[in-house]
């Protein structure tokens, strides 16, 4: 069975990142007593709708597409692509009109797609580089785990939960650095270094769940071992060392890449910080978004431009425009967050309108420098 590659799954992957925006934006604005939108049912599912959902999806759709990817793997990466839909569908329309039943179905399926590309991953196990391998695998355990503190109901602190959500497509986009760029460790100890913080992170997070009582205590670990992947992935990656002026393409990535990392490490340092706490300073939803804007949106503005030209054979436009204007919407979330409680009201809404402004501006530019600007040339070049 086979789908086609850009009248499906693309779609349905940005409708689901629409949605998840959406359903963000409306929760801030619900704080000052504005309801543009009736989404307030749909506001716990937020995070699930963006990581289980929007990115879960993008993963799936690169690797059904991947060259060389056999008829039968494909089926399987199928499975987990269609589950996933359902289960995203099942999850908006059972919260928002109430039925706990068809919630519950949708976050069984949800174990469907993990699981799907681990199969995938161990009968393609010879053919993956060995810390990719970990990294991937690694991350889509983490993607089960996070998801069973709603199937179980474990209860742990918010920013440990938090952090365990975020660190399945952290840790999948730290491993693609490793298999995009196909460099390989220059030593055999750091090989090791990396199944080793794999190993704890894994483990760490398993405590977590686990001993939910000590979560809080625990979480410090999760973030060491994530700040020691993460400066072993920045320490090998080639990339950062090139410059605009002499690649195009691979210049533009290194600018997302040195941002990206960069902001990962703030969301890191800011979220030892929120656990210690400072009075007055919403931390949480700072770190939240140094993660899920600065890092992995800043990956996806990145490394978007050249998967799509391979993955849809099209020609797309290396711009910066979607980079500053998400950039902008990160420093004036991040602003309000800090500021919440100093700024007047209706200031304070306004950084939160502005904020979705250019974050959806973002999105818009980058489709049309992507995926709409190639449909254009390709319709033009049948003519």
């Amino acid at each position: 069975m086979e789908m086609h590659r850009s009248t499906i799954v693309l779609p349905v992957a940005m409708a689901t990142l629409v949605i998840g925006l959406l359903i963000g934006w409306m929760r801030y604005l619900e704080i000052y007593g504005y309801t543009l939108l009736p989404l307030p049912k749909l506001y716990y599912i937020h995070p699930h709708i963006m990581i289980f959902g929007f990115i879960s999806l993008v993963i799936l759709f690169e690797r059904y597409r991947g060259v060389g990817v056999s008829k039968s793997y494909k089926n399987i990466l199928l499975l987990g692509i269609l589950s996933n839909i359902l289960a995203i569908l099942f999850l908006l329309i059972g919260n928002q009109v109430n039925m706990v039943n068809i919630v519950k179905l949708g976050y069984y399926l949800l174990i469907i797609p993990p699981s799907t590309y681990i199969i995938f991953l161990l009968l393609n196990r010879s053919l993956i580089y060995r810390p990719v391998f970990t990294l991937h695998l690694t991350s889509k355990l983490l993607y089960i785990l996070g998801l069973s503190v709603d199937v179980v109901g474990y209860s742990l602190d918010r920013y440990s939960y938090s952090l365990l959500l975020l660190s399945y497509p952290t840790l999948f986009i730290l491993g693609e650095r490793l298999e995009l760029t196909r460099f390989i460790a220059p030593k055999k100890w750091i090989e090791k270094l990396i199944y080793l913080n794999s190993f704890l992170y894994l483990l760490t997070s398993l405590f977590i769940l686990v001993y939910g009582g000590y979560s809080y205590y625990i979480g410090y670990l999760l973030g060491l071992s994530l700040m020691a992947l993460v400066l072993t992935i920045i320490s090998l990656d080639p990339t950062l060392k090139i410059r605009r002026n002499v690649d195009i393409r691979m210049g533009y990535l290194s600018f997302h890449l040195k941002i990206g990392y960069v902001l990962l490490m703030l969301g890191i340092l800011i979220y030892y910080i929120g656990k210690i706490g400072i009075p007055g300073v919403n931390l949480y939803d700072t770190y939240v978004h140094f993660f899920a804007l600065g890092f992995i949106g800043m990956m996806l503005v990145g490394h978007g431009p050249i998967i799509l030209s391979s993955l849809l054979n099209i020609k797309v436009r290396f711009r910066y425009i979607p980079t500053y204007l998400l950039l902008s919407g990160i420093v004036v979330r991040v602003a309000q967050n800090l500021l919440y409680t100093y700024l007047p009201l209706i200031l304070s809404m306004l950084f939160s309108l502005l904020s979705g402004i250019l974050i959806f501006l973002a999105l818009i530019t980058f489709i049309f420098n992507t995926v709409l600007y190639g449909a254009i040339l390709s319709r033009k070049g049948r003519m």
